[in-house]
C-alpha cells in the first residue's frame, strides 16, 4: 500500500513540478526585465540623455506601475529634459537661421510626443506613501501651432525676397 502511495505521490509531484517551475521562471524573468529597464534608464539619466531615460522609465512603468525607482527617474528626467529643451529653443530663437522656426517646431513636437507617452501611462502611485505621483506636463499645442505659422511666414517672406532678387520672370 505504501508503495502505491509513493508512486501516486511521485506522479502528482511530476505533474505539478513543471507548471510550478514555469511560473517561477516567468515571474523571475518579468522582474529581471523590469530591473534591466530601470538600470538602462538610470544609465541614460547619468549620461544626461534624458529623452532615452524617459523612454526606458516609461517601458518599465508600463510593466510595473509601482516601480519606485522608475517613477523617480521619470519625474527627474522629464524635468531635466524640459529645461534642456527650453534652453535649446531659446538659443534657436536668438539665432538668425532661416529655418529656426522649423527647428523650434521640431523641439516642441518632440516635447509634446513625450508628454503624450507619459500621460498614456496608468495612474502612478508611490508604493511607499500611497500618494499619486504628480508629473507636471504642460500643453505645447499653442507653441507648436505658433511655430508652424512662423515657419510658413518665414518661407513665404524668403520666397518673396528670392523672387524680387531674380531677373527671371518664371521665378
Amino acid at each position: 500500500m505504501d508503495y502505491y502511495l509513493f508512486i501516486i505521490s511521485g506522479v502528482l509531484m511530476k505533474k505539478w513540478t513543471i507548471p510550478l517551475l514555469l511560473c517561477v521562471i516567468v515571474c523571475f524573468n518579468a522582474c529581471s526585465q523590469n530591473a534591466r529597464l530601470s538600470k538602462k534608464a538610470q544609465k541614460n539619466y547619468d549620461k544626461g540623455n534624458y529623452e532615452m531615460a524617459i523612454q526606458e522609465a516609461i517601458k518599465a512603468l508600463k510593466k510595473k506601475p509601482d516601480n519606485f525607482k522608475a517613477q523617480e527617474l521619470l519625474v527627474q528626467s522629464w524635468q531635466n529634459h524640459r529645461l534642456a529643451k527650453q534652453k535649446k529653443i531659446e538659443k534657436i530663437m536668438q539665432s538668425s537661421d532661416v529655418n529656426k522656426w522649423e527647428h523650434i517646431y521640431q523641439e516642441y513636437s518632440s516635447l509634446q510626443n513625450l508628454a503624450e507617452q507619459i500621460q498614456a501611462l496608468p495612474p502612478l502611485t508611490n508604493p511607499y506613501s500611497g500618494y499619486k505621483v504628480v508629473i507636471e506636463i504642460p500643453d505645447y499645442t499653442e507653441q507648436i501651432k505658433q511655430s508652424q505659422e512662423n515657419a510658413a511666414e518665414a518661407h513665404y517672406q524668403a520666397g518673396i525676397l528670392y523672387a524680387k532678387m531674380s531677373n527671371d520672370k518664371d521665378t
